[in-house]
């Protein structure tokens, strides 16, 4: 998943042709073919999840807190522009 390649929206979710099928691409495997990815595939809130959690964990309120801030403003953002 963290291939340049890697498409959920094509066969075999690859869009290199020659590449063979992966079943499972939560586990550890291996293609020839593999590329390493220049964009983030993780989502944003999946993001200030991760961040919040490290920040519980170290210690870092200060941090986590800004995190729920900078979420309560983009969603007042969203709800602001929203068709």
């Amino acid at each position: 998943m963290n291939c340049r390649f890697h498409d959920e929206n094509v066969h075999h979710e690859c869009t290199e042709p020659q590449a063979e099928w992966v079943r499972d691409k939560d586990k550890p495997n291996f293609c020839g073919y593999f590329d390493p990815s220049e964009e983030s595939k993780v989502k944003s809130e999946d993001k200030r999840v991760i961040v919040k959690g490290l920040a519980n964990l170290f210690g870092d309120k200060d941090m986590a807190e800004s995190m729920d801030e900078e979420v309560s403003t983009k969603q007042k953002l969203e709800e602001l522009f929203k068709k």
